[in-house]
């Protein structure tokens, strides 16, 4: 077996989930070259002043520069040429719900599987994993599991490694979340009355500012603009003509 070369594709990801009483979710922010687009999240920190954790949650509750920041940042990833965002939502109301996949630690490691592939390379490239800390039983596996499905359904090494982290001092985590929160947030409040107005406009915000989306809807299966924004809705409606992608 030839060494690799130095110039191998290589990524590193970023994992959060999500959950309320309408979907369960996870996402992954890939970044080809982490220093950049981090560099650039740190300047924009410092311009704002702005030192605390960013979480989505967080957006509503604070003045109008905060939410310049968060939109900001936001932006920044969708615009980055070498950022790829992928996530998987379990509709929790759904036929089944969690009780299709037996438990919510068993959920978590088939959705983070998903998403991983899904952010993946097909041919080559190796990925890190950075993941928030979620909460497992005693005793139940969350790396080991999440990894070796995730090479399976590529079919080679394609994870290299994952551990699980506080997010309060990693701005990439902390990016994942305001991404997937957005992205989550637009799907709910369809489903729900009473959606938070500013939340809502800011998540349909980031739609235009730097994915040329009208609704976050068009990137169901990474449809509208491959690679970069790849949305799985789970359980998967039977629609003609939509991608199913690879399994984890």
């Amino acid at each position: 077996m030839s060494p690799l070369p130095p110039d191998h594709p290589t990524g590193l990801v970023f994992m959060d989930e999500t959950r309320d009483d309408i979907y369960f979710g996870v996402g992954c922010l890939k970044l080809r070259e982490p220093d950049e687009i981090l560099e650039e999240f740190a300047a924009l920190r410092a311009e704002y002043k702005f030192w605390g954790k960013l979480r989505w949650a967080d957006v509503g509750g604070y003045s109008q520069p905060y939410l310049e920041f968060a939109e900001r940042a936001a932006s920044m990833v969708a615009a980055h040429p070498t950022a790829e965002f992928a996530c998987t939502l379990l509709d929790l109301k759904a036929v089944g719900g969690i009780q299709n996949y037996g438990s919510i630690a068993q959920a978590y490691v088939r959705l983070a599987s998903q998403a991983l592939v899904a952010v993946t390379e097909e041919h080559d490239e190796l990925i890190s994993v950075i993941g928030d800390h979620f909460d497992a039983p005693a005793g139940f596996e969350i790396e080991r599991p999440i990894r070796n499905r995730v090479n399976r359904s590529m079919e080679r090494l394609a994870a290299v490694s994952i551990q699980r982290v506080t997010s309060s001092g990693t701005d990439g985590l902390q990016l994942a979340d305001l991404m997937l929160g957005a992205i989550a947030h637009e799907f709910r409040a369809v489903r729900r009355e009473g959606a938070d107005p500013g939340k809502a406009a800011l998540a349909l915000r980031l739609l235009t500012n730097g994915y040329d989306l009208t609704a976050y809807h068009d990137a169901e299966g990474g449809r509208s603009i491959p690679r970069r924004l790849t949305i799985e809705l789970l359980p998967r409606p039977n629609r003609r003509g939509r991608r199913a992608g690879r399994r984890a």
